[in-house]
């Protein structure tokens, strides 16, 4: 077994999100749809790193993760990590987590984003992610597998929707 740090698809999200300062005040809706393959032996704290939102972003709550089955102890805790590169936003927590979810659950199915309550919808990334101010730029949404090592090969994917509110 192995810990291991992968990337989906979608990581680093396309281009005309790396400018964020040139877009317009308006809100903009964004999709991404990100995948990571998972192999049998990747380890409790392997990181998924699914996608990048300005950290202006609101998430919608349309925001959904679909999985393949990948052993009945499986779990995926999904927040925010590295913004802008710094330091890791509590890697026991990944805080705050938008998504906690056993992945034997939802074999194919799509989770909505557990963590993201009502009272939560109406804030940014940054201040989702427990920052003080907002940074500016990226913040990255990564995935980290709990509670037992990938007994079977299978993919996880990530649906987010969000609205830069720059």
């Amino acid at each position: 077994m192995a810990v291991v740090t992968k990337t989906g698809n979608a990581y680093p999200v396309a281009g005309a999100l790396q400018n964020v300062s040139a877009r317009v005040a308006e809100s903009e809706a964004t999709v991404f749809a990100s995948f990571v393959d998972m192999a049998v032996g990747d380890s409790i704290g392997s990181l998924l790193y699914f996608g990048r939102v300005p950290s202006s972003a609101l998430i919608h709550p349309a925001s959904r993760v679909y999985n393949q089955a990948l052993g009945a102890a499986v779990t995926l805790r999904l927040g925010f990590y590295k913004p802008n590169g710094g330091v890791v936003l509590s890697n026991n927590a990944l805080t705050p987590t938008l998504l906690d979810m056993n992945t034997a659950d939802l074999s194919g199915l799509g989770k909505p984003l557990n963590g993201l309550t009502v009272l939560l919808m109406h804030m940014p990334a940054w201040q989702l992610a427990n920052l003080s101010a907002d940074p500016g730029g990226l913040l990255d949404i990564v995935g980290e597998i709990q509670g037992a090592a990938v007994g079977t090969a299978g993919r996880i994917l990530m649906s987010c929707m969000f609205g830069d509110h720059s």
